[in-house]
């Protein structure tokens, strides 16, 4: 029998109803859910992700050696950095050419302040990026057919956990609740889970921007 999930996970969903949506109703998301995302599209949203997720990694990787609230909650399976650079490599982007958009380097920033003056606040930061794999079995099903790639190559961020996929959500909701947070801290977490949803708003219409003016310049055949 599971666990009842309430306090901070309840806050959590409760705080960013309305940038959840937001990001999850955007037209790259909902193509990409549906099978209908470029494939160019698709490459430069895992791109962008890649520059998110080093950043937040790096820092999770050395401060949850000291700070208990985060070694109790990050695991290393959360890490999806090589899973990112993985996907990339089956499109044939290597690392080295790749370049963050003015709202990655944005939200890269924030990242970097938030890990000095409050780190508990990037587990609002992981929070939105674990929770986006809720469905990603049967995203991930859909990109492998829209883009024609064999099974396990360039979908392993949208399906890093296969079957345990719901216990591995599962898993972080307990270690959330078990860490006990005080009210203040659920709110600093809270809050950086809000600004995380917005930033991911951003960067999906930047990358749509960018590709509306490359389409524009690109010379009639």
């Amino acid at each position: 029998m599971h666990p009842v999930i309430d306090g901070v996970m309840r806050r959590l969903v409760q705080a960013t109803a309305d940038q959840q949506r937001t990001t999850k109703q955007h037209p790259l998301q909902r193509d990409l859910a549906a099978g209908l995302l470029p494939r160019g599209t698709y490459v430069a949203w895992l791109s962008q992700l890649f520059f998110v997720h080093r950043a937040l990694e790096w820092h999770l990787g050395r401060l949850r050696l000291g700070v208990p609230l985060l070694g109790a909650v990050v695991r290393d399976h959360y890490f999806h950095t090589p899973a990112l650079a993985s996907d990339l490599a089956c499109f044939g982007v290597g690392l080295q050419r790749l370049t963050p958009l003015s709202s990655t380097s944005v939200l890269i920033e924030v990242i970097d302040g938030l890990a000095v003056r409050a780190p508990l606040a990037l587990l609002g930061i992981g929070y939105v990026l674990e929770d986006g794999k809720n469905g990603g079995r049967q995203i991930a099903k859909r990109a492998r057919l829209a883009y024609r790639l064999p099974a396990g190559h360039g979908v392993g961020y949208l399906d890093p956990y296969g079957e345990a996929q719901r216990q591995r959500w599962l898993d972080f909701r307990v270690d959330m609740e078990a860490t006990g947070f005080e009210p203040e801290e659920i709110a600093v977490i809270a809050e950086a889970a809000r600004l995380m949803f917005q930033s991911l708003t951003a960067i999906m219409d930047e990358i749509l921007a960018v590709e509306r003016i490359t389409t524009r310049r690109a010379p009639a055949m």
